[in-house]
């Protein structure tokens, strides 16, 4: 499982038992910015790989503008 679907179940769970009143909001807030940090480090990583594979076609010698433009 990635640290983005642990952090969105975890934030499930957090509603759940904040709305219960087992977890405090400084609880939910704490897990909402984890949760966010691992969104923002998915979409980091996978803008990476987009990013790799474009400058891999256009080494070799792909036109990017006629695929993409």
């Amino acid at each position: 499982q990635t640290a983005l679907a642990t952090a969105r179940e975890a934030m499930v769970i957090a509603l759940r038992e904040y709305r219960s009143g087992l977890l405090s909001s400084n609880d939910v807030v704490t897990l909402q910015r984890s949760r966010n940090d691992a969104e923002n480090q998915s979409l980091s990583s996978h803008m990476n790989y987009l990013k790799q594979i474009m400058n891999l076609r256009r080494e070799l010698g792909t036109d990017l503008a006629k695929i993409y433009g």
